[in-house]
């Protein structure tokens, strides 16, 4: 994640709950909340990550790895993608990721616990394969340049802006619980993770800061409180998860 991918700052007029249903209902109308279970789906969110990875952030991804402009990689296979898209004309404007366990190894260490294998908390993670179906990392959230700005934006999408990353991180924890998915992790920069506080999410740390793309943190993610600050975001995101078929979603109850 990088600064400008995310801006997860709380609304100006947070503490007015008119703001946040008004913020909500933009969003409502703005833009849709999706899993991505076709191969097309999932195709244009590689192609969201492309953009903003290898396109807008040159220094992340180099684009000679992804010659078709599609940003992926093997931990793509046992995650569940999430994408939001432009009501009017099904544009995908923004995605993130939930890694699984890899079903055929559950033992397998996720991408985070690979990059911080130095630091993590030897208690941070479990090990055996019953306890690891039900954790996941959240990764690649990535929202387009486009969307990220004040620029060439409705009034009604500069006031669903803001709301645009926590929606999604709502979502991504909806469809989660549906999933049977009790532990969501991540790794972060102190900017990204002193916005996340601000906006609720509750954070522990599960290690010492390492380099990866940066000086990163990883964590334990709590969701739990960010309904009471966003109740109408909150409603959406979960409107939107029971639309995800739960058959299509490895680990589900």
């Amino acid at each position: 994640m990088t600064r400008s991918d995310t801006a997860l700052v709380p609304p100006h007029d947070l503490g007015h709950q008119d703001m946040a249903e008004l913020q909500a209902a933009a969003f409502d109308a703005v833009y849709r909340l999706e899993l991505a279970e076709s191969e097309a789906q999932r195709s244009a969110a590689y192609a969201v990550r492309y953009q903003v990875y290898c396109e807008e952030f040159t220094c992340y991804e180099p684009k000679a790895r992804f010659p078709d402009h599609l940003e992926r990689n093997p931990s793509d296979a046992h995650s569940l993608h999430m994408l939001v898209t432009r009501r009017s004309d099904g544009t995908p404007v923004a995605t993130s990721r939930l890694v699984l366990a890899n079903p055929a190894a559950p033992t397998e260490p996720l991408p985070f616990e690979e990059a911080c294998s130095d630091t993590l908390h030897p208690w941070a993670v479990p090990e055996d394969a019953v306890s690891r179906r039900g954790i996941a990392e959240l990764s690649r959230y990535a929202i387009v340049g486009a969307c990220r700005h004040h620029v060439g934006l409705s009034d009604t999408e500069n006031r669903a802006r803001p709301v645009l990353p926590i929606a999604m991180g709502l979502f991504c924890a909806a469809v989660a619980r549906r999933a049977g998915i009790q532990s969501i992790y991540a790794v972060m920069e102190d900017w990204l993770a002193a916005g996340s506080r601000a906006i609720g999410v509750q954070l522990i740390p599960i290690g010492t800061p390492t380099v990866f793309h940066g000086q990163r943190t990883p964590y334990s993610v709590d969701f739990s409180a960010c309904p009471g600050l966003f109740p109408a975001l909150y409603r959406t995101a979960c409107t939107a998860a029971q639309r995800v078929a739960l058959p299509s979603i490895p680990y589900s109850a």
